[in-house]
């Protein structure tokens, strides 16, 4: 396991001062469009004089480079969620987001024998284990896909049994870091973040659970969920 380290910077010893600052990484950037349309793009990064000639994806870099200012992002990629059934009757395309809802959802995943080689892009948020899903990554790198599990951090089973991230970053998944969660206990408005972070409240274990990702693998894609970007730019 490798720690992250900028210089002097090192994730875990750093949530221990206030200053601590997300270290510069160019990385892959998605946005989970989990909210319908149509969205008022204009309420985010408002303070920028020629917003009328911002798209939605500078915005939204906008948006996080006054959040974290030292991070450097490629371009967005837009993520549109789409159940197992739909998945099923459209095959995969860059653009979904799978989101498994039951077990049998992942025995239907694991079956499927028509996926197109790539990426392939899963939520993972609820209460899997990893014997669950153990087989997945086998099944999918045979076929020439590569598991990218989002939510990982909101997975309530793994934020208990964090070594599951590492068992699946082993096994060639790509588990992206969810970039909200952090800026979370980053903000002005929680003064008290030290000790929010060390609380047991759901979104104190999504922020510890991302630290810990960002411990196991270095630069990996980051992405966040539009509808909580929205509220955060209020």
């Amino acid at each position: 396991m490798r720690n992250l380290n900028w210089g002097d910077f090192d994730v875990f010893s750093s949530t221990q001062s206030k200053e601590a600052e997300i270290p510069p990484s160019a990385v892959d950037l998605f946005v989970i469009l989990d909210v319908p349309e149509p969205i008022h793009w204009n309420s985010i990064s408002s303070s920028v004089q020629t917003q009328s000639e911002l798209s939605k994806s500078d915005r939204i870099t906008h948006f996080l480079k006054i959040q974290c200012p030292n991070l450097v992002f490629n371009p967005v990629q837009f993520l549109k969620p789409i159940s197992i059934t739909d998945f099923t009757q459209q095959g995969n395309q860059e653009t979904q987001l799978l989101e498994p809802k039951f077990n049998g959802d992942l025995s239907k995943l694991q079956n499927l024998s028509n996926l197109k080689a790539g990426n392939l892009f899963i939520s993972a948020q609820g209460n899997w284990n990893f014997d669950a899903v153990r087989k997945l990554p086998w099944k999918l790198h045979s076929q020439g896909i590569a598991p990218v599990f989002f939510h990982a951090n909101r997975n309530l089973f793994w934020q208990s049994d964090n070594k599951s991230y590492k068992r699946f970053y082993e096994k060639g998944v790509v588990l992206p870091i969810d970039l909200i969660s952090i800026i979370k206990w980053r903000s002005e408005e929680k003064p008290a973040w030290i000790s929010w972070l060390q609380g047991s409240n759901p979104l104190s274990k999504q922020a510890k659970a991302a630290l810990k990702l960002y411990e196991i693998q270095v630069d990996a894609p980051n992405y966040l969920l539009l509808s909580e970007m929205l509220l955060l730019s209020k």
